[in-house]
């Protein structure tokens, strides 16, 4: 009885959980953080001084600049002792700068996209997806290895190869790092080799932005391109990049329900089991340039708005540049081997002249 008593005393005096003292946060946990705010300013500061030199009479671009400068940082960083842990959050800027990119989207120049620029997007697809697919039946890529490039390569980038894997448990980590870098590659190739060849070719704003907005696999490349030739290009480019955003869905869907695993699960279909994985696994900046944009279409935002968030789109993506170039490293990209790699980019490369073409041909409507 004595006994019972005790318990029920201390059961009444033991602290509540709302009285108890907060627990605090790891160490390893702050480290972490510190680390990342570290790696984000080291960016910052990469495209501020891109930025700088380009002012100061750097004859390249200022991407491009910034590109270089970044990647010569992040190689020289890695070899030295203590700062090869920074890894800086590139995820963060371009999170933004997508975001703020549905800022720009304008309702006549979506409406001028329109069930034609549907249908030049979804060409493009299936170009790039039945090259890679021909790719992967000839032997030259492994299949899985050959639809995880599809889907970044195809334009939908980094984001889409995440969640395509992600879908597909048996995806090799190889393929998933090959199919990271050629994403990369293809769009530093994409941003050093569009601008001249624009010029070449005589492409104007509408055409600039079709062409950077479809066949890039990263945004940040893409805008900037379109950037470098116009403001209405850059605004272009912003709807074009919205409207294959918003789509990615589709070739990951296409993926998934080729190499996704089948389920024992009654009842469920595999068009359910291929979708579900998608919405579940999509970014979540996906949402957030959704929402934006259709705030942009409703006229949430006045003009000298949209300008002055254009402006913070161009240093987002600047900086997410800049985090790109300080994470490209030449050997791991040729991990999965030189040909592999070379294969994927030539198949890029393809579909990428494929839709010049293409651009070329339609004019500027």
């Amino acid at each position: 009885m004595q006994a019972s008593t005790s318990v029920h005393t201390a059961a009444r005096t033991a602290p509540r959980p709302s009285d108890r003292a907060p627990v605090p946060p790891h160490p390893a946990a702050r480290v972490h953080f510190a680390v990342g705010a570290l790696g984000l300013l080291s960016i910052v500061a990469l495209a501020a001084l891109g930025k700088v030199l380009t002012a100061a009479g750097c004859p390249l671009p200022l991407p491009l600049t910034t590109l270089l400068l970044s990647a010569f940082a992040g190689e020289a960083a890695s070899r030295v002792r203590g700062s090869a842990g920074i890894d800086p959050p590139a995820e963060v800027p371009l999170a933004l700068g997508m975001i703020l990119l549905g800022a720009q989207v304008d309702g006549d120049v979506v409406a001028g996209i329109g069930l034609a620029g549907l249908a030049l997007l979804a060409v493009h697809w299936t170009v790039v997806l039945g090259l890679f697919h021909a790719l992967g039946r000839i032997g030259v890529l492994p299949r899985r290895t050959a639809g995880l490039l599809a889907t970044g390569l195809c334009g939908c980038g980094l984001s889409a190869v995440t969640a395509s894997a992600r879908g597909d448990p048996r995806a090799p980590a190889s393929a998933r790092s090959l199919a990271v870098a050629a994403s990369l590659l293809a769009g530093i190739i994409g941003f050093a080799a569009m601008p001249p060849l624009a010029r070449l070719v005589g492409l104007d704003a509408r055409q600039v932005a079709r062409w950077a907005g479809l066949a890039m696999p990263t945004t940040a490349e893409a805008v900037l391109v379109a950037a470098a030739h116009s403001p209405e290009a850059f605004r272009l480019a912003g709807a074009w990049r919205f409207v294959v955003n918003a789509l990615q869905g589709v070739p990951i869907v296409v993926y998934l329900a080729q190499f996704s695993p089948a389920t024992p699960e009654a009842g469920r279909g595999r068009l359910r089991r291929t979708v579900g994985p998608v919405f579940a696994r999509l970014p979540a900046f996906t949402w957030g340039l959704a929402a934006f944009g259709a705030l942009a279409l409703s006229g949430a935002f006045a003009p000298a708005e949209k300008a002055r968030l254009g402006r913070l789109v161009s240093w987002a993506f600047l900086t997410a540049l800049a985090g790109v170039g300080y994470r490209t490293r030449v050997r791991p990209m040729l991990a999965a081997g030189p040909w592999a790699l070379l294969a994927a980019l030539l198949g890029w490369g393809l579909g990428a002249a494929a839709l010049l073409a293409l651009v070329v041909w339609t004019g500027s409507w």
